[in-house]
């Protein structure tokens, strides 16, 4: 796959199922699931168009990598993504900036250790426990920083209900190597779980 990480969160879809993060005017963009289900895609030019790859949340080793299931003219506008099929039927919303004290939430990663299959703890200002999210998607065109896992930071930008999700708009710094600037910082926007499975560890995080 040709590209590299976009991790700035622009849209989410009506339904909460999905986020789309790219770059304003840029090239390419990813769209994450906010569970650990289903597919995760990038948006990438190819000539005068731009070619739709995806590939399996839980996909890993010797599964097959990304697969192409559509074409779209450019430039990569809110109107024409949602005409792709993806969206048939959801709305995109965009992005809000957070509000001063909107989250009011702390985020951590457990365990605390370098090799395990991690998660997010998110606790409120009197220390009880709101959620605890896997991550779907961690790296898309870079690789997990395992080796740096003591630096590791997570925060709460958001917390928004979206349909019938808890939708958690998370700041990740020092977790991808092709995060942005000088903390690596990338977005991520992880649903409260439901009945999907839970991810296991030793699956394939950067792609």
């Amino acid at each position: 796959m040709e590209g590299w990480e976009s991790n700035q969160l622009l849209y989410w879809s009506s339904d909460g199922a999905l986020a789309i993060f790219g770059f304003p005017g840029g090239e390419s963009m990813e769209i994450h699931p906010t569970r650990y289900e289903g597919w995760k895609y990038t948006i990438t030019k190819r000539g005068s168009d731009f070619s739709v790859t995806r590939m399996r949340v839980a996909a890993c080793g010797s599964e097959p990598e990304w697969q192409e299931v559509e074409r779209m003219p450019g430039p990569l506008t809110l109107e024409q993504l949602e005409k792709l099929k993806l969206f048939e039927g959801r709305k995109l919303v965009s992005w809000l900036p957070p509000q001063p004290g909107a989250a009011g939430l702390r985020a951590q990663f457990l365990p605390r250790k370098r090799f395990a299959e991690h998660r997010i703890e998110i606790r409120d200002a009197a220390g009880k426990q709101v959620a605890e999210l896997p991550v779907p998607v961690w790296c898309v065109s870079s690789c997990v920083r395992d080796e740096d896992w003591q630096r590791w930071t997570a925060t709460v930008q958001k917390r928004v209900m979206v349909a019938d999700r808890a939708l958690f708009v998370l700041r990740m710094d020092f977790v991808c190597n092709g995060g942005q600037g000088k903390t690596l910082s990338m977005q991520r926007v992880i649903a409260s779980p439901g009945n999907e499975p839970r991810p296991r560890h030793g699956r394939c995080r950067g792609l």
